[in-house]
């Protein structure tokens, strides 16, 4: 398929090289914590991915302000006084 070989070659996006331009879409797949930070089903999640071939993950929706209101499982915080304390190394 040599049309398709650029698919497979690194590209920019400004300053930034990635190492190629498969782009995996945003995606919410649920695997969060009900507080919505992080867990470690969504970072497996996320490095299956890059380690599967995908040159560039954008994460799902994440929210900043409980007020917004949150789907279920998503990232972001509910209680921004315990954002600290969820986070993962």
């Amino acid at each position: 398929m040599p049309e398709l070989s650029s698919l497979f070659q690194p590209g920019m996006i400004g300053k930034l090289e990635v190492k190629n331009r498969i782009v995996m879409a945003p995606l919410g797949v649920g695997y969060c914590h009900p507080e919505g930070y992080n867990t470690d089903r969504h970072t497996a999640f996320l490095t299956q991915r890059a380690r599967g071939g995908v040159g560039l993950i954008i994460t799902g929706v994440a929210r900043v302000v409980s007020e917004a209101g949150m789907l279920p499982g998503s990232i972001g915080h509910r209680n921004i006084d315990r954002s600290c304390q969820h986070q993962n190394p």
